[in-house]
């Protein structure tokens, strides 16, 4: 049982070592998400000018629907 103790002891410490180890790769892997990406992506398109209309009506709405509210 001490060795099966032992061995499993031993297994955890290199499996944790082998994560430790790995981290700072995975972490470098993965791309950080910058909105400066999406400049240029939205075209000028009719579908896109409409949908960009309704976003702008839609606060506007808000707007009034907050400013009315006398709480």
């Amino acid at each position: 049982m001490a060795d099966t103790l032992e061995e499993l002891t031993q297994r955890v410490a290199r499996l944790e070592q082998i994560i430790q180890d790995r981290l700072p790769q995975a972490s470098a892997a993965v791309p950080r998400r910058d909105w400066r990406n999406s400049i240029g992506k939205i075209t000028d398109d009719a579908v896109t000018q409409e949908i960009i209309a309704e976003g702008l009506r839609l606060r506007e709405e808000e707007r009034a629907t907050v400013n009315a509210d006398p709480q």
